[in-house]
């Protein structure tokens, strides 16, 4: 039996999850921070955090020789409080891939 090379070793260590992770949390601003628990302090006060769209009859189609309705899929319409996270940086803290301009 003939011996079998090493396996190639990666050449460059990426980082954790973990670190990636807290570094993102160690890059947001006390500023944003506040922003974050003045937008969740807002959807703790507002109700509903969302309501529903869409679901309506948009058009018609012929499925096998039938007419069939068109329905639009539903959506969340989501309330203004809801809205804030999202548009802070603090999204890339879970979302490092996220970045906001």
């Amino acid at each position: 039996m003939d011996p079998q090379p090493p396996q190639q070793q990666a050449t460059s260590i990426e980082p954790s999850d973990e670190t990636v992770f807290a570094d993102a949390l160690a890059a947001v601003s006390t500023e944003q921070w506040k922003d974050l628990w003045v937008a969740l302090d807002a959807i703790a006060a507002d109700a509903p955090t969302a309501t529903w769209g869409g679901g309506d009859a948009v058009d018609t189609t012929i499925v096998d020789g039938v007419e069939r309705p068109v329905v639009q899929m539903p959506y969340p319409v989501y309330s203004e409080p809801m809205a804030l996270p999202a548009q802070t940086e603090c999204l890339s803290a879970s979302h490092p891939g996220v970045r906001h301009q």
